[in-house]
């Protein structure tokens, strides 16, 4: 008997330099453990992930034949809580239940995202003579649903024939029903994942044949939030020209053009509360905001060779990136129209003398 990989998850994030995302725990949901235990699979945790394995014998033919009608179900429980600070979660937005699923993979490749479905129902009894009832459901559908989403199942005679969402009311048509006949109604309800769950996986079609193709290796990529960089440069320097370069040479080269960048003492910006807090603690200082052009991927790996200048001279210190907690949502022209975009700033202190705060 030996052991061999039946398949693999990997959780991918462009934000760190190898693209391995460890912010999760991958588990096992309840019903994929008893998956796992029917099939004696053994689960290996991975720092991206995880890998399931099987014993096989000299044939390659596992000791318990390998079910492709029972989907693995795993759970992602997000231990870094800084995920949204540097993930682009647009795609999760309005998602109340995520689950990923290889319906267009089925021997591996990216899992495809969609919401965890949830139904609810209950039993319906028809009066006798009632060609039409009406009843007030005891819970809840699902905001915005259908009706022919209610399924009836029981009588044959009893139909949906109206929803009204404002009062829950269900009005079906008995006409071809059995007096005293009953029904039962089911209807989609919001669904909800588990406390600490970040999302559901779901792997289907396991069976033996990935055995033989080897084993499947499945990802989910994150793609990185894209967010403008904003300098905010406090002096005692009244005259010359300051200015923000990338002297780096990488890709992409972060521009503080002109444009973006305004005097804070000469004009105020009120709608910035960062700004407006530094006018108080530095009122007599001169005040600087510089902001990047473009937007510019969040990355693990801290950009080198930014530089501040004053008259075109290099000053003798480095400009730190911002830090990803020093997160800003403000409005920024582009291309003449106020767009409200996300920002991550710092504050750089420039002083050739000590000048005390509040004053």
């Amino acid at each position: 008997m030996r052991y061999v990989p039946l398949v693999a998850l990997r959780l991918r994030h462009p934000y760190y330099a190898d693209e391995r995302c460890p912010d999760f725990e991958v588990r096992l949901s309840p019903s994929g453990r008893r998956v796992v235990e029917r099939h004696r699979l053994i689960v290996r945790p991975t720092t991206d992930g995880v890998v399931l394995i099987t014993a096989v014998d000299g044939d390659g033919v596992p000791p318990i034949e390998l079910a492709d009608d029972a989907p693995i179900s795993l759970e992602l429980a997000l231990r870094n809580p800084d995920f949204s600070r540097f993930t682009d979660l647009s795609a999760f937005a309005g998602n109340a239940a995520p689950r990923l699923v290889n319906a267009d993979a089925p021997t591996g490749g990216e899992l495809t995202l969609g919401e965890r479905e949830a139904w609810g129902g209950e039993s319906l009894r028809v009066q006798e003579g009632a060609g039409e009832e009406r009843f007030v459901l005891a819970g809840r559908p699902r905001p915005g649903v259908e009706l022919a989403s209610f399924i009836v199942e029981g009588d044959p005679g009893v139909s949906v024939s109206a929803y009204d969402p404002a009062t829950r009311a269900l009005t079906l048509d008995c006409a071809g029903a059995q007096a005293g006949a009953s029904a039962a109604v089911r209807y989609p309800i919001a669904p909800s994942l588990p406390r600490g769950v970040f999302a559901e996986v779901e792997l289907r079609g396991v069976g033996s044949a990935w055995l033989a193709e080897g084993p499947a290796e499945y990802t989910i990529t994150f793609a990185a939030k894209q967010t403008r960089w904003i300098y905010y440069v406090v002096t005692d320097v009244d005259a010359g020209d300051f200015a923000i370069v990338d002297a780096a040479g990488d890709e992409p080269t972060l521009v503080f053009s002109e444009v973006n960048r305004r005097d804070l003492g000469a004009e105020p910006d009120a709608a910035d509360p960062q700004a407006e807090a530094l006018a108080a603690t530095y009122p007599s200082a001169r005040r600087l905001r510089f902001t990047s052009d473009a937007a510019i991927a969040c990355s693990a790996t801290p950009r080198r060779g930014l530089e501040l200048r004053l008259d075109g001279e290099r000053l003798p210190f480095a400009l730190p990136n911002p830090p990803l907690r020093n997160f800003t949502s403000r409005e920024i022209v582009v291309d003449q129209v106020p767009q409200r975009q996300e920002s991550l700033f710092r504050v750089v202190k420039h002083l050739t003398t000590s000048l005390h705060p509040n004053g």
